[in-house]
């Protein structure tokens, strides 16, 4: 979800807030729980077998860095291009993207902002810097450009809470500008954000509430739409405390809004009517429905991990997992559409997808299966098509069968359809 964007000074630019329930233990940077701030990324211990850090950013794609104790130097992995060195004298991180993008970012060491971002230089030079820093929380970052002698800057501005049960916890993002040095700042949009309460029946103390997105006009700021945000409560018995259960974008929140007065007291039978999105979760905090559309449909999903790979009861998330090879898969998930249709999805112990299974209906014998296949450094070497596959048998950990004996795969046609290979030099 973007709530302020700049696409400006040769980088593009955003407040850009991603949910998930998925981390190994729920967390808050300020945004409430749960939501991370994706362009404030941060450094931190990984807790994936094999990587010494994560770069936190999109936590849908997490990025994992391998550190070579003898030499001293990281690697990225899953075939990400980038470069990342540890930088001993100033304590921090310089991370080089493969288009030339260059951030750095504190070391682990760092008293109050460990592993927090402190510039982003662009391929064209412009630099997006943290100019104002106060403990753990970022107030300002700045990036400026210089034409003919004239220095024009833009600045996204950070609000905070600053008193009661939610202070320290993002209060507005603004977006300024000004034309040269000797200017004011302008405002040019800006987002707030609501928060709740101990004592609120929709939600856990510090979890969002409300994003309001806003344009400075005429001296004012005005309202251009609101986001709202239900959670479940702990007790619940479809989910657990700061699960996402409703969201109402703009258009549903001015329809809510609407029809009941007070959107903030309506009954979750009457968010129901209107909200885009409501969700319901199983016994591992997992979505397991999900309804969308004001609830005019309903798509399930079911989950199961490999009975050969078992969890290990009180092992981390990364030693619970017995087979750290790309090619066994460890998780399957089963998405059932409005329409009876399925969405079969294997996956390795990274997440990364082995098989995708597009099924008519859960009895169908019609399936139409993509494969993927890895190298040992976790980079996808092979995508077979459905033109390709035959079938599947997840009795077999690599799910095609592999037999070495012929070097070929029972459920892999020799002479048809149409594989991709990729090649790394």
């Amino acid at each position: 979800m973007t709530d302020v964007a700049s696409s400006g000074f040769g980088t593009p630019w955003a407040h850009t807030r991603t949910y998930s329930n998925q981390q190994k233990v729920d967390f808050d940077r300020g945004n409430g729980w749960n939501w991370n701030p994706v362009n404030l990324p941060y450094f931190g211990q990984s807790t994936l077998a094999g990587a010494a850090l994560t770069l936190y950013s999109n936590l849908y794609n997490l990025r994992y860095f391998y550190l070579n104790t003898t030499t001293n130097t990281y690697s990225p992995q899953f075939g990400d291009l980038s470069t990342l060195v540890h930088l001993a004298g100033p304590k921090q991180f310089r991370l080089t993207e493969s288009d030339g993008t260059v951030l750095l970012f504190h070391d682990l060491t760092h008293s109050s902002r460990p592993g927090g971002l402190v510039s982003m230089t662009s391929p064209g030079g412009t630099v997006l810097s943290v100019t104002q820093e106060s403990g753990n929380r970022i107030v300002e970052l700045q990036r400026s450009v210089t034409t003919g002698g004239v220095t024009s800057a833009e600045s996204f501005l950070y609000g905070y809470i600053t008193t009661g049960e939610l202070a320290g916890h993002f209060e507005s993002c603004t977006a300024r500008r000004r034309i040269s040095a000797s200017d004011p700042w302008e405002n040019v949009t800006r987002v707030v954000y609501s928060y709740y309460s101990s004592s609120d029946p929709s939600g856990s103390l510090a979890d969002l509430q409300t994003a309001t997105k806003q344009t400075w006009q005429s001296g004012a700021w005005v309202d251009t739409g609101t986001d709202y945000y239900r959670y479940h409560k702990a007790g619940d018995a479809k989910g657990a405390a700061h699960d996402l259960k409703f969201v109402c974008g703009p258009e549903s929140f001015v329809r809510l809004s609407a029809a009941v007065g007070d959107p903030f007291t309506a009954s979750d039978a009457q968010v129901s009517l209107y909200a885009d999105y409501y969700y319901e979760y199983d016994s591992n905090d997992r979505v397991s429905l999900e309804r969308v559309f004001s609830g005019s449909m309903t798509v399930t999903y079911s989950y199961l991990r490999n009975p050969r790979y078992p969890v290990i009861i009180g092992g981390s998330s990364s030693s619970a997992i017995t087979s750290a090879d790309y090619n066994v898969w460890i998780f399957k998930t089963t998405e059932t559409n409005p329409d009876g249709s399925q969405r079969i999805t294997f996956a390795n112990f990274a997440g990364q997808t082995m098989l995708s299974v597009l099924k008519a209906s859960a009895t169908s014998t019609d399936q139409w299966c993509r494969f993927y296949r890895y190298d040992a450094q976790g980079r996808q070497k092979w995508v077979a098509q459905p033109s390709a596959v035959t079938g599947y048998d997840e009795a077999y950990d690599d799910l095609l069968h592999f037999v070495p004996l012929t070097g070929n795969y029972e459920f892999l046609r020799d002479n048809d359809g149409l594989i991709q290979v990729t090649e790394y030099y």
